[in-house]
């Protein structure tokens, strides 16, 4: 059995995993965004009829998407520093 990491190694793995977290909490936002920006723009040009939702969805987007990346970067934190400090790499 090998031998327990450090504390400040242990410091680093959980920093680690939130620098993962994060990331994916800006870009899951950010892609819901894009989203919400390109079927805006759809409805702009006359491809999509969107109603009165349509100078929103960006904005709606935003909600959403910080929801969704919130969850998943929970997720992702934790499954990043759980492989890590059982010393199996992150799949």
């Amino acid at each position: 059995m090998a031998p327990p990491y450090s504390e400040r190694l242990n410091i680093r793995i959980v920093l680690h995993g939130l620098r993962v977290g994060a990331a994916t909490t800006v870009l899951t936002t950010a892609v819901a965004f894009l989203v919400g920006v390109i079927a805006s723009t759809a409805g702009n040009m006359g491809l999509v009829h969107l109603g009165e939702y349509q100078p929103w969805l960006p904005i709606i987007g935003l909600e959403y998407g910080l929801v969704a990346g919130v969850i998943f970067g929970i997720v992702a934190t934790v499954v990043a520093c759980r492989s890590r400090l059982r010393r199996r790499p992150t799949v």
